[in-house]
């Protein structure tokens, strides 16, 4: 069934189909919020949220829209809006980070050290290079779906991403001089 086709008999209420449509990017979308919050359990609340006025909102969905596109600019405005209201600054996120995979407890460290600073370089990032850069990174959206889906001119997000590298490679840089 194609993706067209899913999306009209979600739109007439039927749920399973709903379930198909979204069951590619669910992956990506968990990831990206991951990526953007920095915890697990506030990812799958924000994705619950998402999903929730993706349902809600699917009869304001145009065909002449990337159904990809529209879904992760919900998903990002929900996201904005969840740290809006809950106003949470990155040391109080910091006790609940996701840790990576379980390999041998020495990689793991090490791992997890590493993450810890990528993670800390990119809360100093300012939102919108932060917001593209997980979204082009992370997500693989190109610069123009990361436009869509941010709302901000193209030129303005080839500019967030230029500037977020710059930022991170000196971040990073100082880390490990």
């Amino acid at each position: 069934m194609t993706e067209a086709e899913l999306i009209n008999m979600s739109k007439s209420g039927d749920q399973r189909s709903f379930a198909r449509l979204l069951h590619p990017y669910k992956d990506r979308l968990f990831n990206y919020l991951c990526r953007y919050s920095g915890e697990r359990e506030t990812a799958e609340d924000i994705l619950q949220e998402t999903l929730v006025k993706v349902w809600k909102g699917l009869n304001n969905f145009s065909d002449y829209q990337k159904f990809s596109s529209w879904l992760f600019t919900i998903a990002h405005n929900t996201a904005v809006d969840f740290y809006r209201r809950k106003k949470l600054t990155a040391e109080e996120r910091d006790d609940n980070r996701i840790e990576s995979g379980r390999p041998d407890p020495a990689e793991e460290l090490i791992l997890k050290e590493s993450a810890g600073m990528v993670y800390k370089a990119l809360e100093k990032l300012p939102p919108g290079q932060r917001t593209v850069f997980i979204l082009r990174q992370d997500s693989g959206f190109s610069f123009r779906e990361i436009s869509e889906i941010t709302g901000e001119p193209l030129n303005t997000v080839i500019s967030h991403m230029h500037y977020a590298v710059k930022k991170l490679r000196k971040q990073l840089r100082s880390i490990y001089a």
